[in-house]
Parts: structure tokens; sequence; C-alpha cells
């Protein structure tokens, strides 16, 4: 298998209607920090509020281009609207699972007060735009319960495949560009900051399902839930186990 591409390797910046995409700067930190250190984003995140510290390490590994803890490629994507940075997305690449091939992997996070103006789908369907460029089929992750990002998801031409189990929370699996492509397994999540401090359990950008046993597509998506608080973003998870789509039990 040849190596990844590096999925910041075009022209940038690019635009959207309302944002501007650039690679993150190390000068993002302290507009990065007002959103991923508030509890009411990373609530819906992969990891807990992060401190300038952890920000810091998180901006340092996108700019390596290398995830800390899986050692995966990963670039980061600053989310601009009127000179101002108001988001960042992720762009992780990983093995497809029996196939010899690469996935990409998106996730993104909003400044609340940026949530509910379509900003997030702009961006969705921007960073799936990212991927056909490269060849590459897209893969995000949402909590089940987050029926905003799912719907995001969906406008930016993502389906739903699967659906998992992690830590008492269900997160739903969507893709595009690759029909029938077998499901990978979850991996655990990547560490920001101190040793020793693991994320929590959480949905964002930040979704990297590594390898595992492929597993074929899902039934049909059960009933919806009542919605949840409006979310900016897609999940990475630990200790998963597969559920079944089919009916309304877990298998």
């Amino acid at each position: 298998m040849t190596g990844p591409p590096d999925p910041i390797a075009g022209a940038w910046p690019r635009r959207t209607d309302r944002c501007l995409l650039r690679p993150v700067r190390a000068s993002d930190l302290e507009a990065m920090l007002a959103y991923r250190g508030d509890p009411h984003v990373t609530e819906h995140l992969g990891h807990a509020p992060l401190s300038r510290e952890e920000v810091r390490d998180r901006i340092d590994a996108r700019l390596a281009g290398r995830d800390p803890g899986s050692g995966r490629v990963v670039r980061g994507v600053a989310i601009v609207v009127d000179g101002r940075c108001v988001g960042d997305a992720m762009l992780r690449l990983q093995p497809a699972p029996g196939e010899g091939g690469w996935q990409l992997w998106i996730g993104y996070a909003l400044r609340p007060e940026m949530w509910g103006r379509g900003l997030a789908t702009e961006v969705a369907t921007e960073l799936v735009g990212i991927a056909q460029d490269c060849g590459l089929p897209v893969w995000a992750e949402t909590f089940a319960e987050n029926l905003a990002s799912q719907r995001v998801l969906e406008k930016a031409g993502l389906e739903l495949v699967d659906e998992v189990l992690a830590a008492g929370r269900r997160c739903r699996i969507f893709a595009a560009g690759h029909p029938g492509s077998p499901v990978p397994a979850p991996s655990v999540p990547s560490r920001w900051g101190a040793p020793g401090r693991s994320t929590a359990p959480g949905h964002t950008g930040s979704s990297s399902p590594p390898r595992g046993p492929p597993v074929g597509r899902s039934g049909p998506q059960r009933a919806a839930q009542p919605a949840p608080p409006r979310s900016t973003s897609t999940c990475t998870w630990s200790r998963w186990r597969r559920i079944s789509l089919a009916g309304s039990g877990a298998s």
C-alpha cells in the first residue's frame, strides 16, 4: 500500500459561501481555546474541555501532520468567518480495512454562536470536496442523539452505514464515496495533554475508527429520537461493540 496523500497538499485557502478554510496556525491558539475549552461545546466532542497547553499540543500535532497517539496522518483546518477563526475541522487518514487503500475521516467544531446558521453544512460539504480531490472515500461519526450533526452529514452527501455502542452511548457512522466498503472498528481516542490523561469518549471532528473485523452495511435507521441540543461535531471512542440498526433494540 502506498503512503497516504496529504489532505492539505492542494490549493489553499478554500472558500464556501461564507467561510474561508485554511490550514491551522500556531496563532489560532486563543481562538481555538475559546471553544475547545468550553464544556458546552465539548459535551458533543471527543474530548473533555482542553487547557491552553492541550490546545497547543493539538495544533502542534496538526502542523506536524501526525496524531501522537495513533501515528496516523491528521491535519487541521481553521474555519474563518469575517477574518475571525470561529472553528476548526479535522482531516484524518487511516487504512481502509482489507482494501489496501485509505479513508479520509472528517470532523469539525464551531463556536456556539455559529451554531444553527448553516455554516457546519458549508464546511462539511467542502471537507467532502477535499476527499474527492484526493480520490478518497469520506467517513464521519456522530452521537446517535445528535440529530443536528447527522442532518449536516446527510446534506453534505454522506449516508448512515452503521451504529456502535461505547461507554453506554450510541454513535452513528456515516460514509460517502465508497459503496459497500466494510465499516472499520472504532479506535481508542488520542491523548491530548499531560501524560496519562485521555480524552473523554465523545463526538466531534476527530473520528478515527481503525482496523477491525469488517462488517456489512447495517439495516434501516431506527426511529428518530427527541432532538438533542444542537451540536457541531463528530466522535471518537474507546471500548466499542457493534449494535444492530434493525428494529428498535440492541442486538
